[in-house]
């Protein structure tokens, strides 16, 4: 019994051990199971291959059959022993980190710059850079070698080629992920690009100067309908431009039909939405580097400083460094230069004596559009005088004639307003600056000087006229800035239209109008411009029974001569206006003196796009530094109703005109006012690079008195514009 019993509870017991062993190995099992699982499969995988492949190739099969589970193998202890780390880090509540390898890193990078859509919009941002530059280079140097030199030019700086690419290519991708179609996207970028090189060939027609960002301010009814009533006159010259367009849309087709293999996969709304937010947000960020960062760019990128940049011509940027980067740094460089040698304005003395040799008196400021003396072309003949009435004056005491240089050739007249009425000079300003812009945009600059602010201390009203719209040039908004009493537009004036624009005639009416208008005060102040005699000169702008005089040229054509009839029969109504003027003011008990004025020189342009004034010899003398002060020098007239002593004046910038007037004036005029009267006196005429003294041109670079005192004329300028807050 005994014996029987110990056998069963052996059996027990082995029972018992036989379960626990059970158990361990299912657990072992099950602590291995998955990463055998991954084992087992994988060889499966193999075999089955093996199965189905012929027996030629047994052999072969083999071997991979052979070294594939070995490092499989491997690999998954190793994954076995990452997982037991990562249970360890997870028990012991450690943060797990895991750091791309160099490698990973690497490839990343590759994948991004070197697959297909990422060289897609490279490739087609390289496009629209190059013609692009190609497209504006023809129309200022011609095709020819020269214009094929500067294209490059798009290449010569790498990291502004880099920046302007990833510029592109994100806007590109930006009316992508919009359109989901890569085609589409680069249609817009094109169309966009054709139109802005057609609008630049039309302006740099008409005015010899490339389209800036800042244009986009005149995208306004006043400043389209100018634009329109400019290209009546259009020529050969449009063809060019669409011959150039039709070229380089050709060339686009090519593009899209060869990239036609770089077609890109179109996104999900969701990826859409994020991609353009994105896209969105680093055109933001890189707008905004370019804008807050000028110094950064031309330095680094560049590697030029803003001297070297302003003292270059509008043009000369636009092909030194290609069309659209020309544009931007054109940006950069518009804004006076702060001189190396700066003084603050506490430190400037003024001249504090003015003369006051005239007595108060209404004042009158007559911008007449494109007045000059034609007369001095010894190629155009005229059966009579153009300017009989202003010729009539030498005899007068009371009147002066003078030659006038201005800063703005065929067109801008707003920069003509804006010297007269500040006494600043936009020849220290690098070329393409705006000043009214700076007005209407920098609120900093309210506080400059300008002729109305000091009349109207002096208890004036005063008027402003123009035959244009008010949003011309943000116009009305500058007036009020100015502190203009009274302004009046084309929406405001009655009169008659002669030719294309309003007759000078009806604005003459008007402003004698304003004069015998009573108002509360004494005096009046007026600034008007005239319309009639603008762009364009076609031959038959008047009616036959306007034309009072009749010219021949020698080496013109029948077309060229008509639109110098054109011109010179707007310039001899200009006169006549002008004498009806003075005649409605000598009826007047109150002094009243009138300042006449050109504004610039036209853009005489054939149906060959070409200037057909620069033909003559009056500009093609072997002094290159006289042609350019001609092609900037229009005429003035001062003339008074009473008696006034003035000085023996020939030659003066337009800036020292108005301020001349106000000098001998008796009134309280600022400080700043009196010291423009000194340095007329001293540097009566001078330009970005020159001045005149004895009829002789000398250059501002040299150490001379005249150039120390333009530099501290500089001085003064920039703190009036960029430091004064009172």
């Amino acid at each position: 019994m005994k014996k029987e019993e110990t056998k069963k509870s052996t059996k027990k017991e082995n029972v018992k051990t036989n379960k626990d062993t059970s158990k361990t190995k299912k657990t072992t099992q099950k602590e291995i199971k998955k990463p055998t699982n991954k084992k087992s499969n994988i060889p499966k995988k193999v075999v089955k291959k093996q199965t189905n492949k012929p027996k030629e190739n047994k052999t072969k099969t083999n071997k991979v059959s052979k070294t594939t589970p070995k490092k499989k193998a491997t690999k998954t202890i190793k994954n076995i022993e990452v997982e037991n780390k990562k249970e360890e880090l997870v028990e012991n509540n450690e943060e797990i980190i895991e750091l791309p390898k160099k490698k990973e890193i690497i490839s990343i990078i590759k994948k991004v710059l070197y697959n297909k859509y990422t060289i897609n919009y490279i490739l087609f941002s390289i496009f629209i850079l190059y013609f692009g530059t190609l497209f504006f280079g023809i129309k200022v140097f011609g095709f020819n070698l020269e214009c094929l030199k500067n294209s490059f030019n798009v290449f010569k700086y790498p990291l502004v080629l880099i920046m302007f690419t990833l510029i592109l290519s994100l806007l590109t991708y930006f009316f992508k992920v919009l359109t989901n179609n890569i085609t589409i996207s680069k249609i817009i970028i094109y169309v966009i690009t054709l139109i802005l090189l057609i609008v630049n060939d039309i302006k740099y027609t008409i005015m010899s100067s490339p389209v800036i960002l800042s244009d986009i301010n005149y995208l306004n009814p006043s400043s389209i309908s100018m634009m329109s009533s400019s290209t009546s006159n259009i020529g050969s010259w449009i063809f060019i431009t669409i011959l150039k367009a039709l070229i380089l849309t050709i060339l686009f087709i090519l593009y899209l039909k060869l990239s036609k293999h770089f077609t890109l996969k179109k996104l999900n709304i969701k990826k859409r939405i994020i991609s353009t937010l994105l896209s969105l947000i680093i055109i933001i960020l890189t707008s905004i580097l370019l804008i807050k960062c000028p110094k950064f760019i031309t330095k680094y990128m560049y590697l030029i400083n803003k001297n070297t940049l302003s003292a270059k011509k509008i043009t000369e940027i636009y092909t030194d460094y290609g069309f659209y980067e020309g544009m931007l740094l054109q940006e950069y460089s518009n804004k006076l230069l702060k001189p190396d040698d700066y003084k603050n304005n506490d430190d400037l003395k003024y001249n504090e004596t003015n003369t006051k040799k005239w007595e108060k008196a209404n004042i009158i400021f007559l911008l007449s559009e494109t007045f000059f003396d034609l007369e001095n072309i010894e190629e155009i003949k005229f059966d009579k005088p153009l300017t009989p009435f202003i010729n009539s004056l030498k005899d007068n005491k009371n009147s002066i004639t003078l030659n006038t240089l201005v800063e703005t050739y065929g067109g801008m007249s707003v920069l003509s307003e804006f010297e007269i009425l500040t006494s600043s000079t936009l020849s220290i300003w690098p070329s393409g600056y705006n000043p009214f812009d700076s007005y209407f945009l920098q609120n900093s600059n309210i506080n400059s000087p300008n002729i109305i602010k000091e009349l109207n201390k002096n208890n004036y009203t005063t008027t402003y006229l123009a035959p244009w719209g008010r949003d011309l040039y943000h116009s009305e908004e500058v007036y009020k800035l100015f502190n203009t009493s009274r302004l009046k537009y084309q929406e405001d004036l009655t009169g008659k239209k002669k030719g294309i624009y309003y007759s000078d005639e009806s604005l003459i009416n008007d402003i004698y109008e304003e004069l015998i208008t009573p108002t509360e005060n004494d005096y009046k102040f007026i600034m008007a411009d005239s319309a009639e005699n603008h762009f364009p000169y076609p031959a038959n702008k008047f009616k036959k029974s306007d034309y009072e005089v009749s010219v021949t040229a020698s080496n013109y054509t029948k077309e060229e001569t008509g639109m110098l009839l054109s011109l010179a029969q707007g310039i001899y109504d200009a006169d006549k206006t002008l004498g009806m003027l003075y005649q409605k003011i000598c009826e007047l008990d109150t002094p009243t003196i009138i300042v006449f004025f050109g504004d610039h020189l036209p853009y005489l342009i054939n149906k060959k796009g070409e200037n057909i004034l620069f033909k003559s010899s009056y500009f093609n003398t072997e002094n290159a530094s006289l042609n350019e002060l001609r092609k900037y020098t229009t005429k003035s007239v001062i003339l008074s109703n009473y008696d006034i002593e003035l000085d023996n004046l020939e030659y003066i910038n337009l800036n020292y005109l108005g301020n001349y007037v106000i000098n001998n004036m008796d009134l309280e005029i600022s400080p700043y006012f009196k010291y423009i009267n000194t340095l007329m006196k001293k540097v009566p005429v001078f330009n970005k690079t020159t001045y005149l003294k004895n009829n002789t041109t000398y250059s501002l670079e040299d150490n001379s008195e005249e150039s120390k005192l333009i530099n501290e004329y500089t001085s003064i300028m920039y703190y009036n514009f960029y430091e004064k807050t009172n």
